[in-house]
């Protein structure tokens, strides 16, 4: 199950980015094996 990202717009750095666009990816394949938990 993937738990839901919330991550403020000041702290979304390049890496950051990559994380997101890695989850948006898994779950365009039906992964559920990256979960992302960000304060």
């Amino acid at each position: 199950m993937l738990l839901p990202i919330e991550i403020p717009e000041s702290e979304r750095t390049p890496l950051l980015n990559w994380l997101l666009n890695l989850v948006a990816e898994q779950k365009q394949v039906g992964g559920d094996s990256v979960v992302v938990m960000a304060a």
